[in-house]
């Protein structure tokens, strides 16, 4: 799991009176065990595709990745582009746009695709840079600070900041004026001595929202420009201690995060037709048919090394991927001929020629209904 640590104020949870906002916590045993064959029950079609790797397209950090339709968009924070290849992993192409004019970005520090436009996020400028797939600037709307961005459903976009003066969530029409502020920074958190962004905060689906914070366990559903919890989670004996967030020094409460064996932090949450998926320290797949959550603690080689985080949905057809890192697949190598037969979806790792350098690769798989 990955922390972005940054100074001065900590993401917050929303406080809401009404009642139909605040719906009943939902337990998760943390506990059970869930390994290779309950995985093996809910899981088909895996499929493993290494991206191409040739000069004009090394990927340094995978920073968000989005698939869309049959292309893979990856930005790269450090290089300041997004590269796009296709689902079969053929390198398409890059934008980089880096530069101070109207038409540029200082930096890219996040990126969405919306129909057939990539918008980068520029926090130094506090814009939305509009380009197509092929790097030609297209517009630029005036947002504000923050750290991720997202597409509103209602109209317009979302900016998510973990360093916000008052509020967390900031949405805009298409001319750049604000329209709205959500998540009030509560003043026990402000107080404290450091932030922490999730990995993936906001992420907008279909015709909603959903917004996570850390040290919060409630999942909120921006939805018609209005916001509620929809849902509340309970993790028993891994909740949260209720002094852990009681510091004297910065010191003394980053080392008290770092040695606390709790649940800190929902990330990942992606909820579709047919399942939610998420990671709290572990991997966990409910599926809303079934009404029957899986809590992947206990998974085997080869799965431990592609199923160890929640994966991030692409449609409504059960669709999901994740990426796998090139150290993984160079630790499948050597078992690659003992266990293709019994997993096939590794053959293609048999017949690659991997590297040290070579981009990463990306899981796709689907999620069964039943």
């Amino acid at each position: 799991m990955r922390y972005y640590f940054l100074f001065f104020l900590l993401l917050v949870s929303y406080s809401c009176s009404r009642e139909d906002q605040n719906p009943d916590s939902i337990r998760i045993d943390l506990s059970r065990s869930y390994g290779n064959e309950q995985l093996e029950n809910i899981v088909d079609d895996i499929r493993l595709v290494p991206l191409e790797t040739n000069d004009s397209c090394i990927v340094g950090q995978y920073d968000r990745v989005i698939v869309k339709g049959r292309s893979i968009f990856i930005l790269d924070k450090m290089q300041n582009t997004v590269f796009c290849f296709d689902t079969t992993g053929k390198f398409r192409q890059k934008i980089n746009r880096q530069g101070r004019s109207g038409q540029e970005y200082i930096t890219a520090d996040d990126f969405i695709v919306q129909d057939n436009t990539l918008i980068v996020f520029d926090n130094n400028k506090s814009q939305l840079q509009f380009y197509d797939f092929q790097g030609n600037y297209v517009k630029t709307i005036p947002v504000c600070q923050g750290d991720q961005i997202a597409v509103n459903p209602a109209g317009g976009y979302i900016v998510y900041s973990s360093v916000a003066d008052k509020y967390h969530v900031h949405t805009f029409n298409d001319k750049g004026e604000k329209t709205g502020e959500y998540l009030p920074v509560e003043s026990k958190i402000i107080n404290l001595p450091s932030a922490f962004c999730n990995n993936r905060s906001i992420l907008s689906y279909n015709d909603e929202t959903f917004i996570l914070n850390f040290f919060d366990y409630n999942v909120y559903s921006l939805k018609n420009n209005e916001l509620k919890i929809k849902y509340r989670y309970d993790f028993g004996v891994k909740n949260m201690p209720d002094d852990l967030l009681e510091v004297s020094d910065p010191a003394s409460f980053m080392q008290k995060i770092a040695k606390d064996k709790s649940v800190q932090q929902i990330e990942n949450f992606t909820e579709t037709r047919n399942w939610i998926t998420f990671d709290a320290r572990y991997p966990v797949y409910y599926n809303k048919n079934a009404q029957v959550y899986y809590v992947f603690n206990e998974l085997k080689f080869p799965y431990s090394l592609f199923f160890w985080q929640a994966p991030l949905a692409i449609n409504d057809d059960n669709e999901y991927f994740s990426i796998v890192s090139i150290n993984q697949i160079q630790a499948l190598v050597p078992a690659v001929k003992k266990y293709t037969g019994q997993y096939p979806f590794i053959e293609t790792v048999a017949s690659a020629s991997i590297n040290d350098n070579d981009n990463n690769w990306v899981l796709f798989f689907r999620l069964k209904n039943n």
